[in-house]
């Protein structure tokens, strides 16, 4: 049985500001919403990258995400990284238009994180957290920019129809009981990232289906904390934590 032990929060969760910011890509504006604590400490970024429902029926559960990451340490960013030309999961059978909306949202998610790298008091590490499609995308991207330094995928698969040859390090966070995306698929991710030589881990949920995060209780407390732990022990590597946690 795990038992999680909450990482102590660098910032006051009221204390924190988010602002819009709208970023230029080849495939026109995309819009984020960026999470982060006052102070001048060097701190890493992390992209939050949404399911195929887009942002607005879940947007509680994700801002809750941005909040939390950001009183933690690191400057969140909440984007929607869909376009007019590439919105929403294609047909399941489609794999041509699969791999080519994928490659217009790494390419509009790319701009995000030149964004980010440069931020004021940015330390230039990024993380990537991607729910479910998000998580596909999370992958496909970090497998191609080399810019991304870690990933945490929930209930994620392995994108369909592209060669990789590159990863970070990953952790997955699986319901064991997924109906929609099953425990095998982010077993998988764990062997490709081993495969290609990175560092990967499955956290598994007894009994919980897709998206149990999102509706609170331990388990999903548990995934959040789990979650932090990750991204400060990777993205952290070589500058201090941020205020009371050093």
């Amino acid at each position: 049985m795990l038992v999680a032990i909450a990482p102590q929060a660098a910032y006051a969760r009221d204390t924190i500001e988010a602002r819009a910011i709208t970023v230029a890509t080849t495939d026109g504006a995309l819009q984020a919403d960026r999470y982060t604590a006052a102070g001048t400490k060097a701190r890493p970024a992390i992209v939050i990258l949404h399911g195929a429902s887009g942002i607005a029926p879940f947007a509680d559960a994700y801002v809750r995400y941005a909040r939390t990451l950001a009183a933690s340490g690191f400057d969140a960013y909440l984007v929607s990284y869909f376009s007019p030309h590439a919105n929403g999961s294609p047909p399941a059978a489609d794999r041509l238009e699969e791999f080519r909306r994928r490659a217009i949202w790494r390419s509009r998610i790319g701009a995000l994180i030149g964004v980010a790298k440069n931020a004021p008091h940015a330390s230039g590490k990024i993380g990537l957290l991607g729910f479910s499609l998000g998580g596909q995308v999370a992958l496909s991207t970090a497998a191609n920019d080399e810019r991304v330094d870690s990933v945490v995928v929930f209930y994620g698969m392995i994108p369909m129809a592209e060669a990789m040859v590159h990863l970070p390090p990953i952790l997955v966070i699986h319901g064991e009981a997924d109906r929609t995306v099953p425990y095998a698929r982010g077993e998988e991710i764990v062997a490709l990232a081993h495969r290609l030589g990175a560092t990967a881990s499955i956290l598994g949920y007894r009994g919980k289906d897709h998206g149990f995060d999102f509706l609170g209780g331990p388990a999903a407390d548990s995934a959040m904390q789990q979650t932090i732990v990750f991204f400060r022990r990777e993205l952290y590597q070589g500058i201090s934590l941020p205020g009371n946690l050093e």
